[in-house]
């Protein structure tokens, strides 16, 4: 298959930042030559920009995937985006405030753990749920203890 198609379909499946794009095309065999073309090509057709996949990253983690800001930005650093365009989108997303999206997930795993009975159970399961999607300990235990207070 043609690198260029074959870099076209995954950018079909999500947004793709340059890095992700390239290593990709290096896991399918095509030579570092042919690889560079493509990406020259994708930027030249607005098909790859960093800056807009890190926005669209960024918002689709914190809205709707419901992880950290920290977390996020370990994931947008693994994807090879720069510091300067996470710094730059962090700005962007400021107002975001992660102790709604902590509550609310803290509410709705508790409800899922209703047949759970030992509270001290609950709270482990609770404080790994949320550290998992990179919440710190103090704001974890805050809204653990909040919906296990009932």
């Amino acid at each position: 298959m043609d690198s260029f198609r074959y870099a076209q379909i995954l950018l079909k499946y999500r947004p793709r930042s340059e890095e992700e794009i390239k290593e990709r095309l290096s896991l399918r065999g095509y030579d570092s030559e042919n690889i560079k073309e493509v990406v020259r090509r994708l930027k030249q057709c607005g098909l790859i920009n960093d800056l807009k996949f890190a926005k669209y990253w960024m918002e689709y983690r914190l809205l709707y995937s419901s992880r950290s800001k920290f977390y996020t930005v370990f994931e947008l650093k693994r994807k090879g985006v720069s510091g300067d365009i996470i710094e730059s989108i962090l700005r962007d997303f400021e107002a975001v405030d992660e102790k709604d999206i902590v509550f609310r997930l803290a509410e709705k795993k508790v409800k899922s753990m209703s047949k759970i009975k030992d509270r001290l159970t609950k709270r482990r399961r609770l404080y790994a749920y949320l550290g998992r999607r990179g919440f710190g300990s103090s704001i974890s235990r805050e809204a653990i203890n909040s919906v296990l207070s009932d």
